[in-house]
Formats: structure tokens, sequence, C-alpha cells
């Protein structure tokens, strides 16, 4: 079921279930278990009571558009905003302390290079690539990405600055130059530090 070179062009795109955790573990963290309460009842029913019940599991494959509608019930909680601090929140969590201690020992163009080839852990369907780095600059290109929300663009992105971040560049910019909007299947992001 899960495509190993993430460029899985035939079946339902699929996301792995840490994802869904991370973002319950997120909102745990940013707002608590009223929260996290709201946000169940933030999603469709049936997606609120396999959260509830704790039936994704975190090494299991889910569709993308499941996700998708776990993230618009975080966007009901409180926009755009909230999702980029639970996509950056999600980020920090996802990482252990040991994977923290090596990030800053690499450069933040080296950990992007790392998280292309993380990607397809997470995903079948898409892939990253770096188009181009320099010392406090990189640029890279996101394809193939099927039934993304803008939410989840916008998740994705958090990310990737936190993890940018948590590998030592400060006062990170990031941008999308091209695509990333609800129904794209690719962007182009650019990313400056000092």
């Amino acid at each position: 079921m899960h495509a190993s070179n993430g460029l899985d062009t035939g079946s339902e795109p699929l996301i792995k279930g840490l994802a869904f955790n991370s973002v319950v573990e997120a909102v745990r963290t940013l707002r608590g278990e009223a929260g996290v309460q709201e946000l169940f009842g933030s999603v469709p029913k049936s997606l609120g009571l396999r959260l509830k019940q704790q039936e994704i599991l975190v090494s299991g494959w889910y569709p993308v558009a499941t996700y998708c509608e776990l993230l618009a019930g975080v966007r009901r909680l409180g926009g755009e905003p909230f999702v980029r601090d639970v996509g950056a929140v999600s980020m920090k969590s996802d990482l252990t302390s040991i994977h923290r201690l090596l990030l800053k020992m690499l450069s933040p163009g080296t950990v992007m290079s790392i998280s292309q080839r993380m990607f397809p852990r997470y995903f079948t369907a898409g892939k990253i690539e770096t188009a181009e780095k320099g010392d406090r600059y990189l640029r890279a290109r996101y394809s193939g990405c099927r039934g993304w929300s803008r939410d989840m663009w916008v998740e994705q992105f958090a990310g990737a600055e936190c993890f940018l971040q948590l590998a030592g560049a400060k006062a990170v910019t990031f941008r999308s130059l091209l695509g990333g909007r609800e129904g794209d299947t690719e962007a182009v992001v650019e990313a400056r530090w000092g």
C-alpha cells in the first residue's frame, strides 16, 4: 500500500498516522485538553470519534483527504495562524531530543536535504527537492502532492520553517513563490535566514 519512492501515481494519496497524532498533541500543547475536545467536535463526527478512541495508529497509513478534514478542524479553532502554530509545534514534537541535538550540528541547507529523504516516510505521493541553496538561502520544490488542501500547505511550510530554526537558522523568512494553494499539487518555496 505504501509507495516506497513517494511517487505513487495511481491510488489515493496516504499520510502516516503519526501526523494525526502530532496534530492532536500540538493542539493539546497549545490549548489544553479543552482544546482537544473542541477539535474533536470541529471535525466530521466519524473522524472525531476515531481520534477520541485513538483508533488512528501512528504507524498506519490514512487518506490525505481525512488529514485535510483534521486540519480544517484546526482552522475552525483559530484560523490560518493557528494552523501555522500547530504545524510548528507538531514538527518539534515529532523530533526527539537526540534528533534536535543532531540538527544543531548540521547546516540548515543540509537539514533540508535530510527532509527530502524523510518525505516518503510520511506521504505516499509527492516529493520535495532542494532546487538551489546558499549559505543563508534555499529554494525548494514540492511536486506530486495530490489531495493537499491550503491547510496542509500552511502546516507543511510552518514545519519546514521550524525545522530550519531547530538547525540553528536565525530570523528565518519563509515564503511561497509558486503554488501552495487549495488543490495545488506543487509549490516552490524560498527560505532566507540571518
